[in-house]
């Protein structure tokens, strides 16, 4: 009898649906079922906020991140859906705007030209969604993509630019939505993204282009806190 009802209590964990292993798993992290009813399938969101430069954009002398550009204000798209209640799976796309800095800042300014940062990166990521049924869904991700930044020259006449693009290796992500209803939530994000420029492509005012590897690559990083909304969380 112990025999049979073992195996019955295993068949019940392996064959249970995926709302119900997730309302396990929700009491587990003492999850709050007062929040809207759970729903899986497609699933959007943007991101946006804050992104601060650290690190170093190639090994080639004092090459630092912030001395190319200010910090940047990113707006960020996330598609993709949920499988199960507790997993998101999906991708971003991304796009960032901020000014030049530093010495490039002092170089443009010294040569009368308007210079601009634009940042884009896209990838794959997934979020492990802890309490999915509550009204407060406290949210951990990872993400893996590549990125490019793009310093744009214009003085009216000339215009150029120079741009760098690499992996993005890792995007270490936090955040916690609260769930509005089935159908809207919003909250506070904070994610930390590390990368390499490997590449190069150049485009002087009144130069001649060129484009290649990077001879010394460096690691940088992009810190990034703000707000997401989320659209069926």
């Amino acid at each position: 009898m112990k025999s049979l009802a073992a195996s019955l209590g295993l068949c019940l964990v392996v064959f249970q649906t995926p709302a119900a292993r997730a309302d396990v798993l929700d009491y587990d992290f003492g999850g709050d079922r007062r929040g809207p009813a759970v729903r899986l399938g497609f699933q959007m969101a943007l991101r946006s906020g804050f992104a601060y430069p650290l690190g170093k954009a190639s090994g080639v002398g004092s090459a630092k991140m912030s001395d190319v550009t200010t910090g940047q204000v990113p707006v960020i798209v996330e598609l993709g859906g949920k499988v199960v209640p507790n997993l998101f799976l999906g991708g971003y796309l991304g796009i960032a705007g901020g000014l030049a800095a530093g010495n490039l800042d002092d170089l443009c300014d010294d040569s009368d030209f308007d210079c601009y940062a634009l940042g884009i990166r896209a990838g794959l990521e997934g979020h492990f969604q802890l309490m999915p049924h509550g009204r407060t869904n406290p949210w951990i991700g990872y993400g893996i993509g590549f990125e490019r930044l793009t310093i744009a020259m214009s003085d009216g006449d000339d215009r150029g630019s120079f741009t760098y693009s690499g992996p993005e290796y890792a995007r270490v992500m936090a955040g916690l939505d609260f769930r509005l209803s089935r159908g809207f939530g919003l909250g506070p994000f904070f994610d930390v993204s590390i990368g390499k420029y490997t590449r190069y492509d150049e485009d002087p005012p009144g130069g001649e282009s060129d484009d290649g590897d990077i001879p010394k690559t460096a690691m940088h990083e992009w810190v990034t806190v703000g707000a997401r909304f989320v659209f069926f969380p």
